[in-house]
């Protein structure tokens, strides 16, 4: 997990649950579901035709240039820091709910969610707006409100398959709504290139959660 974090950024408006997702390939060879149930192996056969989008090389491109967090509203840099512990929210849920029932989208989209992270958190080192955020332990985060966001998610994945893919949902259309609200705001065209396609990632994987619902 990150340390303390820059005072002038901590008022973050926190926006429900995870910045979503870039387009990212994702392997479904050699997983099956592990439940015996009808719907367990019609979800399991779904998910292994959903949940990949394309990979690209996020965030790079700019690197090279130098950035402060002056370029940054207050408001913008504090709604980047929720985006980019969002992401760990939205992998910690994907990765228990494949856990629990082992359909594959799960699993697909859980390995983007990582790779999301780490999008975010160069964004968060260019413009200096505090320590990154790591995978740590799942389900535990730094915003008591996140963390909240989390609890109540993760009891309702526990109920059933067909309530953890309702999340999957939910998740990757509030990812849409945080992201546009974002991209409202005036930004180095690097960061809006980075939170763009992870909007049209977030589209996608929407895409794929609903496949699911049949």
């Amino acid at each position: 997990m990150r340390n303390s974090r820059t005072s002038t950024l901590v008022p973050a408006i926190i926006v429900a649950t995870t910045a979503g997702l870039i387009l990212t390939a994702c392997t479904t060879e050699g997983v099956s579901a592990t439940t015996a149930t009808p719907a367990a192996s019609q979800m399991h056969a779904a998910g292994q035709a959903h949940g990949g989008g394309q990979g690209g090389r996020w965030g790079q491109g700019g690197g090279q240039r130098s950035a402060s967090s002056s370029e940054l509203s207050d408001t913008t840099a504090a709604q980047l820091l929720v985006l980019a512990e969002e992401e760990k929210v939205a992998h910690d849920l994907y990765a228990l709910a494949y856990d629990t029932y082992g359909i594959q989208t799960f699993a697909n989209i859980q390995g983007a969610e990582s790779r999301h992270l780490d999008a975010m958190n160069r964004i968060v080192t260019r413009y200096d707006l505090g320590d990154t955020f790591e995978l740590g332990t799942p389900g535990e985060f730094e915003s008591a409100e996140l963390q909240d966001l989390y609890d109540g998610l993760a009891e309702r994945i526990m109920t059933s398959e067909e309530e953890a893919v309702a999340v999957g949902v939910a998740v990757e259309r509030r990812d849409i709504r945080d992201l546009t609200g974002t991209l409202a705001d005036e930004l180095p065209w690097d960061v809006e290139r980075v939170l763009t396609n992870l909007r049209a990632a977030s589209e996608h994987h929407l895409e794929a959660f609903r496949s699911l619902q049949g």
